[in-house]
């Protein structure tokens, strides 16, 4: 430690604070605001091991070194600074993903039921146009019926008409 320097393992807890930071950085977007408060968290343990670091550092190292540990702690603050402007970024981002997707899925619900209430039209229409198939089924076989009937009864009428003239024929001579 009195140094100033560490070495990099393969343990999270070991690793260099540099790098660790530049890890957060490079972080994609939270999921969600839980997953965000976990991460500031995560965020303070690594900054406040840090300026523990430096402050012991600055204890075990000489006085006249105080220029230079303002200028870690100026960077230190840059970058917190900077941690804090993603953050915000992040957090707004997050922010629209929620409405969006609540957005979405309101649009989702409205035009499902929109289309149920379309398959219940058409639904409505199949039956209908099945019972107006079935009722001009039924019409065609009543008319054939009908048709043979009247073939049937002119006939008879015929037959009728042809006696009776044989008959009113016969009575002429």
């Amino acid at each position: 430690l009195g140094t100033g320097t560490t070495t990099m393992s393969s343990n999270p807890s070991h690793m260099n604070p540099t790098h660790q930071i530049d890890e957060i950085m490079r972080s994609s977007f939270l999921d969600n605001r839980e997953a965000m408060v976990n991460e500031l968290d995560r965020i303070r343990k690594v900054l406040k091991r840090v300026l523990t670091k430096i402050d012991r550092n600055n204890t075990t190292t000489n006085t006249n070194n105080a220029n230079d540990g303002a200028i870690s702690i100026e960077k230190l603050q840059s970058t917190v600074a900077t941690l804090r402007t993603q953050l915000e970024e992040q957090e707004m981002a997050n922010s629209l993903r929620v409405a969006d997707s609540a957005y979405l899925e309101q649009q989702l619900t409205e035009k499902t039921r929109a289309l149920d209430q379309c398959l219940r039209v058409v639904e409505i229409c199949e039956d209908k146009q099945q019972q107006l198939l079935d009722e001009n089924t039924a019409l065609a076989h009543e008319m054939k019926f009908l048709r043979k009937t009247l073939a049937s009864r002119e006939d008879e009428l015929k037959q009728l008409r042809g006696t009776t003239l044989e008959y009113e024929e016969e009575e002429t001579y």
